[in-house]
């Protein structure tokens, strides 16, 4: 009988050992998922975190390079309208018209830090148009545009840079002067060229004195398209030209 009792005994131990054993694996499984969990949860927290703070500054980035781009812009501009109002009154209104078709677009059309590429080359036209008015006579201007825009988003005023840089530095007022720009497109691929002379200055200079527009423009291009673009610019000293060629894929 005493023999039964402690068999009895001893299985309800070993019941009991079993059953500890099996609530601590339990239990312990149970921390490990609620551990992983909350782990998993912190890491996506702080992956969310560093890309939110990311785009955060790429926005400011973008915001801040093109802050410098525009007013360097509106300076040119207005600079050539007050030298028109010395000159011709009634080129300085047709200025005045074309500047303001110029504001619209930035206004109205580039809230979104993009628009459709079909504007953004008419925006160009609409500066061309203006930077003729205050150029001498004998400069020639050869602008090339697809016949049928293939519409894409395209970064607003990411083309603007290099033409005004030709203007600002491709006249050198001593000879028949031609500044080439030419777009094209290719599906998606957007293909821009500008050819000016090169002025009294070299090259380095030239994007020194004009950083805010060139400078910045790489930058943007950088953010904005990686990987996504080719940009080449050269100085052919024997042919006194100075050439940037962009290729830029818009999808």
């Amino acid at each position: 009988m005493e023999k039964m009792d402690s068999t009895n005994q001893n299985s309800r131990v070993n019941f009991l050992t079993i059953n500890s054993f099996i609530f601590l694996v339990v239990t312990l499984f149970l921390i490990f998922i609620s551990t992983t969990v909350k782990v998993n949860e912190r890491l996506k927290d702080i992956s969310n975190r560093r890309k939110k703070l990311e785009q955060e500054k790429l926005a400011s980035e973008l915001a801040f390079l093109k802050a410098q781009i525009n007013p360097h812009f509106y300076f040119n501009v207005l600079h050539a309208i007050y030298a028109l109002t010395e000159t011709n009154v009634e080129k300085a209104q047709e200025a005045l018209h074309s500047l303001s078709l110029m504001m619209r677009y930035v206004i109205y059309e580039t809230k979104h830090h993009s628009s459709m590429l079909s504007k953004e080359i008419q925006f160009i036209e609409h500066y061309i148009k203006l930077m003729q008015l205050r150029i001498p006579q004998n400069t020639k201007i050869i602008f090339e545009k697809p016949k049928s825009v293939q519409d894409y988003p395209v970064s607003s005023m990411i083309l603007l840079p290099f033409v005004e840089n030709a203007f600002k530095h491709g006249i050198t007022h001593h000879k028949e002067d031609e500044i080439t720009i030419r777009i094209s497109q290719d599906e998606n691929i957007l293909f821009f060229e500008v050819f000016n002379p090169i002025a009294e200055i070299s090259t380095k200079d030239l994007e020194e004195s004009n950083g805010i527009g060139l400078t910045n423009t790489k930058r943007r291009l950088d953010l904005l398209y990686p990987n996504h673009y080719e940009l080449e610019t050269t100085e052919d000293l024997e042919k006194k030209e100075f050439r940037i060629i962009l290729k830029l894929h818009l999808v």
